[in-house]
Formats: C-alpha cells, structure tokens, sequence
C-alpha cells in the first residue's frame, strides 16, 4: 500500500510544530505503508544534508518567495481562502495528477494543500490540527491594520472551506473534540471527523522530581499580537 503525504514546508530538520507532528504521523504510517512526500518550500534548500526517512522518496517543489506574493493576489476575485492560493502552484498541481494513480491513499497536511487532491478521485485524508477559521477570528480582534483586513475576509472563506473540506474528503482529523463540535454545528458530518489529541515523549520528562519544589510555569508558543 502506497500513501502520497502532502505538505506546504520541506520537513527537515524536524523543528517546530508542523514538521514534528508531519515526522512522527509518517514513522507511524511507516509501519505498513510506503510513503512518498509533496512538499513546497519557499526559497532554496539544502534537501542533500537530510535522510528521507520515513519517506520513501522527497519530490519538494522549490518557488521564489515573490511567487507566494504574487499567487495571493489571484485570491482577490476568489472564495476559497488567501492561503490555498498562496501555496497553489500548476507544477504540482500537474505532477499530482500525472502520478496520483500510483497511490492508494492521499494524506494531506493542513487545509492550505487541500486544492491539490480535494476534487481527485481517491481516498483520500486531512489534518486540519485546529479550525483555522477559529483562530483567524480570534487573530482578527487583537490585529491591526493590513492584518486586520486579511483575517476579516479569510476568516469567513476558511469558514466554508472547512466545511466542504469535511463533505469531500474521506475523513478529517483534529486535536480536540470542541473543534469538531464548532464544525458540527456549522454543517459539518460528525461521523467524517476524527479527534485525535497530541501526544508527549514521556522520555523528554525527568526520570526523578525536581531538587526544589516551585510555583513557578513556563508557557511555549506565539501569542497574537
């Protein structure tokens, strides 16, 4: 069985959210699938000082940052969201459909590479992570200027995406169960979504309590400006 996993970054190295959960979903798919990697990278990079592992085969499509530039333009007159326009490109468009009869499954990584296989005719998976209507909403009270302006008009086209993401792929996964309850009540199959939450390296704990008790907390993450 042969999965083709779509991704908007080169996965390597494996730092940061996206591309730690991108490695570890492909270690696990390894176990009994062979899995190709489509990816987009913006500007040039060093694909030779990373093993492909879990992947079978990289076929990563590198584009000038002015193209992504010029690509969002396009979504003026359009209303699917600014960031499937963003990551659109002919050339994988192109190379998707000439080579898709190869695989048995497509598994696309976040709503942004879902124009890519979304109308093609094979079983097919997303990880959505969250609803990025959701988030695009809450950016939108704390942004200003330019930035207010685009998450005003992406946050209602990511809105209907969503939910035609979730009537025209097989199943949709997401990383807790009251995002899939906000789908839910805004149209989408309950039976076509998957909560699947994130998991931890327990090794990454410490084998022992710390020396000091404290009350002190450390929070990682971006926060809206």
């Amino acid at each position: 069985k042969r999965i083709l996993f779509l991704f908007n970054k080169f996965p390597y190295p494996a730092i940061g959210g996206d591309k730690i959960k991108v490695y570890n979903i492909a270690k696990v798919l390894q176990q009994d699938f062979s899995i190709d990697l489509v990816c987009i990278n913006e500007g040039p990079v060093g694909r030779n000082k990373f093993s492909k592992e879990p992947f079978e085969n990289i076929y990563c499509f590198n584009f000038p940052s002015l193209r992504f530039k010029l690509n969002t333009l396009k979504a003026i007159n359009s209303a699917l969201p600014l960031q499937t326009h963003y990551y659109y490109f002919k050339e994988v468009e192109e190379f998707i459909a000439a080579n898709l009869k190869n695989y048995n499954l497509a598994f696309c990584h976040l709503l942004r590479m879902a124009p890519y296989i979304i109308d093609k005719e094979i079983p097919k998976i997303i990880d959505l992570a969250d609803s990025l209507s959701l988030t695009y909403s809450r950016f939108y009270h704390y942004a200003s200027g330019i930035w207010k302006l685009l998450y005003f008009i992406d946050s209602a086209r990511l809105q209907r995406y969503e939910i035609e993401i979730t009537k025209r792929f097989g199943m949709a996964l997401l990383v807790n169960s009251k995002e899939k309850d906000l789908l839910v009540s805004r149209g989408a199959d309950a039976d076509k979504i998957e909560v699947i939450t994130n998991g931890v390296n327990e090794n990454l704990f410490l084998s022992g309590p710390p020396s000091e008790e404290n009350k002190e907390l450390v929070f990682f993450g971006r926060l809206a400006e």
